[in-house]
Formats: C-alpha cells, sequence, structure tokens
C-alpha cells in the first residue's frame, strides 16, 4: 500500500480532488482535519490520506492529479507528505510534477 498525504491551498481543488478520488477501486481517501503549523492563520484546509493499492491504482492517482491541475492552470500548489518527505509543488503544468510524484509514490 503506498500512502501519501495530500493537501491544497485552494480550498476548490481540495473538494475537486477528494471528490474525484471517492469510490475509486484500488484507492483509499480519507479527509482529516489538518494540525495547524506555526504562523497558520484562519481556517486550515483539511488533509486527504491517499493509499494506492497497486501501480494501477497510482496510475489513477496522477491522472486525478494531471486532470486538476489541467483545468486549473499555472500556478497549481499541492502539499504531499509520505514518511518524513515533505513537499510543497508549485507547478505551471503537469508534466512539472509527474517525476516528483512517481518517485514519491514509487512508480505509477
Amino acid at each position: 500500500m503506498r500512502t501519501v498525504e495530500i493537501s491544497a491551498e485552494n480550498p476548490d481543488d481540495f473538494d475537486v480532488l477528494y471528490g474525484e478520488l471517492q469510490g475509486l477501486g484500488g484507492i483509499a481517501v480519507e479527509a482529516v482535519p489538518a494540525p495547524m503549523e506555526p504562523g497558520d492563520q484562519g481556517s486550515v484546509v483539511d488533509l486527504l490520506t491517499v493509499a494506492c493499492a497497486s501501480g494501477g491504482a497510482v496510475a489513477v492517482f496522477l491522472g486525478i492529479v494531471k486532470s486538476l491541475l489541467d483545468s486549473g492552470g499555472p500556478g497549481f500548489v499541492l502539499k504531499v507528505r509520505r514518511g518524513n518527505v515533505r513537499l510543497k509543488i508549485t507547478a505551471d503544468t503537469f508534466e512539472e510534477v509527474r517525476p516528483v510524484l512517481e518517485e514519491l509514490l514509487g512508480g505509477p
């Protein structure tokens, strides 16, 4: 099982990602309250815990992220954590993000 935690700076991006991932075979997704970090103000966007059961599920997950990024336009920001590795990814195209996400998830 390949599990990552994801948050998006834009609440609409978070909602779309959560909606797209719910109910997909091989992917378990759960929305949990994100912990406040030093310097945070106001409301906190929830955190998604996404678990991919296979390489095929990782590919589906990457496809959903691609669709979200393509529809959102330049400046998409995604925060991803797997174990102790924390990344804040800002990209204008999915191709900029793909290699990082594939490496983090252990391939498509």
